[in-house]
C-alpha cells in the first residue's frame, strides 16, 4: 500500500467532525444461552439529548435468532422500572418495528407494523448485526440533574437462543465504574414489553439482550469507536471490564461537548479478524475518531511475517478511517510476559513502525512506553498486570486511559 499522505496539525484538530447521529455501546462481550419466553430490560444513558432512537442486535451463533418484540421509551428517572415524565407520571412503551428487516434505514422513511426481527446466523469472529427501525422518542431532562438522558429498551424473545452480551451488573451499579453511563440490566419471564412497571416481576441479571443503541438528536456528538480484541474490550478489569476508552471518553465528555463511546473489542480475535470486522464497524457507525492497535496477542506465535501483516492491516484501517472522515489513533502494544527477546522482537519492530507514523500526521497513544518494565525481554509492570501476563487490571487500564486522554483530546479539538 502507498505511503499515507501527511496531514498537518491543524488538519488533525479539524478532522474529527461531530455527528447528530451517535451510537452508545460501553461493554461488549458474549454470550449465554437461555430458553424463552423471556423479556430483557436495559437502561442506557445516552451521551446527549435525542429525538429518535433505534436498537442494534447481533448474532454470533450458527443459527438465526428471532427478536419477537422490542419496545423503548425515554425516562426522567430509573428509580423503578417504569418510564416516567418529569412529573413522575408513567409513560407507555413505544414499539420498535422491523419493517426494514434489520437493514439500515432513515428516520421516518418506513411504514408498517412488523414486529419480529430475524437475525441471520453469524460467527464468533464476524457476527451478523440487525437494526430495528428508528423510533421517534424525545429525551427527557433527568430528575437527578445529570446531563446524560435515559432510555429504556425491552426485548422479548419467545424461543431458545444465545444472547450477545453479558456484563457484571453488580459492579456497574458503582458510579466509579459506570462513570455516569448507566447500564442496568433486568430479566423476567414472558412478554413484559408493554408492562407499565414490571419491577416486581423482573430481577437484576448479567444478561444484556441488545448489542447497542443509536440516537439522532439536536446536538452534535463526537463518536469514538474502539476496535480490537479483549484488550480493547477491557478483559480482566477487576471492576467489571472498565476499559481504557470508557474511562477516557467519559472523562472528556460533558454537556457542551458530548463524547460517545462504541466498544468494538472482541475477545479472542486475531489482528486479521478485528481489522476485517472493524472496517465494517467504521462504515456502520460513522465515528469521529477510531482507536485501535496494530497487533493482537492472539496472533501466536508472533513472527515477523505476522508483524508485517499487522502493519499492512494497520494501514488498511488508517485508510478506512480517512475515507470515512474519521481521525485514527493507534496505540502501541504492550509486552506479553514470559516471551524471550527473540519472540518479542516482532512486537517491538511493529511498535517502532507505528511511532514513525507520527510523521504522517497519525496520532499515537504509546501504551507500551508506560506499561512495559523496560527489561530484556520486557514484561508488563507488576502494578498493572492482571495476573495472566497478558491483560491489565484496573490500575493498568486507568494508566492507558491517562496516556490516551491528551491524544484523544487533541483529536476532538
Amino acid at each position: 500500500m502507498a505511503k499515507l499522505v501527511p496531514i498537518t496539525a491543524r488538519q488533525i484538530r479539524n478532522f474529527a467532525p461531530a455527528r447528530s447521529r451517535f451510537g452508545q455501546r460501553i461493554l461488549n462481550r458474549g454470550g449465554s444461552g437461555f430458553t424463552g419466553p423471556r423479556t430483557g430490560l436495559t437502561w442506557v444513558a445516552a451521551e446527549s439529548d435525542f429525538a429518535w432512537a433505534r436498537v442494534l442486535y447481533a448474532n454470533q451463533t450458527g443459527a438465526s435468532i428471532t427478536i419477537d418484540k422490542t419496545t423503548l421509551q425515554a425516562s426522567a428517572s430509573m428509580a423503578t422500572l417504569a418510564c416516567v415524565d418529569e412529573a413522575g407520571a408513567n409513560l407507555p412503551m413505544l414499539p420498535a418495528y422491523a419493517n426494514a428487516g434489520g437493514a439500515d434505514s432513515k428516520p421516518g422513511e418506513l411504514t408498517g407494523t412488523a414486529l419480529p426481527l430475524v437475525i441471520p446466523a453469524g460467527t464468533a469472529a464476524n457476527d451478523t448485526k440487525a437494526w430495528t427501525d428508528w423510533v421517534k422518542v424525545a429525551s427527557r431532562p433527568r430528575a437527578d440533574g445529570a446531563f446524560r438522558p435515559l432510555l429504556q429498551v425491552r426485548t422479548y424473545i419467545a424461543g431458545t437462543t444465545t444472547l450477545y452480551n453479558e456484563v457484571d451488573k453488580d459492579v456497574w451499579d458503582d458510579p466509579a465504574v459506570n462513570l455516569g453511563r448507566i447500564i442496568d440490566l433486568f430479566d423476567g419471564g414472558n412478554d413484559q414489553t408493554g408492562a407499565a412497571n414490571p419491577t416486581a416481576t423482573m430481577s437484576e441479571v448479567i444478561r444484556c439482550y441488545i448489542a447497542g443503541v443509536e440516537f439522532l438528536g439536536p446536538k452534535m456528538v463526537q463518536v469514538v469507536l474502539g476496535i480490537g480484541d479483549s484488550e480493547t474490550e477491557g478483559n480482566q478489569s477487576t471492576s467489571g471490564r472498565k476499559n481504557f476508552l470508557h474511562i477516557a471518553t467519559a472523562a472528556l465528555s460533558r454537556a457542551n461537548r458530548p463524547v460517545a463511546h462504541i466498544n468494538s473489542g472482541y475477545s479472542a480475535q486475531t489482528t486479521q479478524q478485528f481489522v476485517d470486522r472493524g472496517i465494517g464497524d467504521i462504515r456502520r457507525f460513522n465515528p469521529s475518531v477510531v482507536v485501535f492497535p496494530a497487533f493482537s496477542p492472539n496472533d501466536a506465535p508472533t513472527t515477523m511475517d505476522l508483524a508485517r501483516n499487522g502493519w499492512a492491516n494497520c494501514l488498511r484501517l488508517l485508510q478506512a478511517c480517512r475515507e470515512a472522515g474519521a481521525i485514527p489513533i493507534v496505540w502501541t502494544s504492550f509486552p506479553i510476559n514470559g516471551r524471550t527477546a527473540l519472540q518479542d522482537a516482532p512486537r517491538q519492530w511493529l511498535n517502532n513502525q507505528l511511532r514513525g507514523l507520527r510523521d504522517n500526521g497519525v496520532l499515537i497513544a504509546d501504551f507500551d512506553l508506560l506499561i512495559s518494565d523496560g527489561g530484556s525481554p520486557p514484561s508488563i509492570k507488576s502494578i498493572f498486570d492482571s495476573g495472566d501476563g497478558l491483560h491489565l487490571k484496573d490500575a493498568g487500564w486507568d494508566a492507558c486511559a491517562g496516556v490516551l486522554k491528551p491524544v484523544l483530546n487533541q483529536a476532538l479539538g
